[in-house]
């Protein structure tokens, strides 16, 4: 189960159409580094937004808000999206203003590639939002189920067993990491909760005898369905690049000429 501070460490991310149409087009990630919270989600979401403005849906005041990043961003000299097109990962500063109801994951609660297994349970958070069942009132994400199904290292992919969608994209692959002795006893205090990376697709994996004349065999493998992601790894190399560094010195200087 997840607590209030990690269901606000994400939030539904999309293109602003005109000031009073926002679509949702998947959800994104809050992470600090170096005392900033970043803004992570799927590259190809700002592509397929094209020349649209983007945002996210946050509480502010009590209010659900959508915080128009390209707005800001066209403001403050030199604060831009960072990408990685490689892993499908982009970024940016989280601007912050009073009342703003979010939390953000730090580095010391994600999984490094190197310590998922497969067979671990997971949860991915995603729009679509005011489904019937949902809250009109009160936007929520919808929270799936299932377990790392297997990891790509080469390439630093994921890929889980959840039941995945378009609107999954840049939102969070949250991993458990059950909190085991090797005696076969329990560590307290060990947590067990973690970000293990970004979702960026899904991908349908189809049997080779995949048609109408094969469907009445016995042997016949319906496809399956799986959702791929960028690991934390790749997430960690996109906010330590030199792209990040002169964002994160541009927002020094900022604060300092500020006090």
């Amino acid at each position: 189960m997840l607590d209030q501070d990690w269901l606000k460490a994400f939030a539904a991310f999309g293109s602003i159409q005109h000031p009073n149409l926002w679509l949702p087009m998947g959800a994104c990630v809050f992470i600090s580094y170096e005392e900033i919270v970043w803004c992570v989600t799927a590259a190809h979401i700002l592509n397929d937004a094209k020349d649209k403005s983007v945002g996210c849906l946050v509480e502010v005041s009590g209010q659900q808000t959508i915080l128009n990043l390209t707005e800001i961003q066209s403001k403050t000299p030199n604060i831009r999206w960072i990408i990685d097109q490689a892993s499908d990962l982009a970024a940016c500063p989280m601007p912050l203003p009073n009342g703003i109801n979010i939390r953000s994951v730090g580095f010391d609660r994600c999984l490094e590639q190197k310590d998922l297994l497969p067979s671990m349970p997971c949860l991915t958070a995603g729009q679509p939002y005011g489904l019937p069942g949902v809250d009109r009132t009160k936007p929520t994400p919808l929270i799936l189920d299932g377990v790392i199904a297997g990891i790509d290292a080469e390439n630093g992919r994921v890929f889980v067993s959840v039941p995945t969608f378009p609107g999954n994209s840049g939102g969070p692959i949250i991993a458990y990491r059950m909190p085991w002795s090797t005696g076969g006893g329990m560590n307290v205090g060990r947590q067990i909760v973690f970000l293990a990376g970004v979702i960026t697709r899904t991908i349908l994996l189809k049997n080779e005898q995949d048609d109408k004349n094969h469907r009445s065999d016995k042997n016949f493998m319906p496809p399956l369905h799986l959702g791929m992601g960028a690991t934390v790894d790749n997430i960690k190399k996109l906010l330590t690049s030199d792209n990040a560094l002169q964002i994160l010195q541009t927002i020094k200087a900022m604060i300092t000429i500020t006090k």
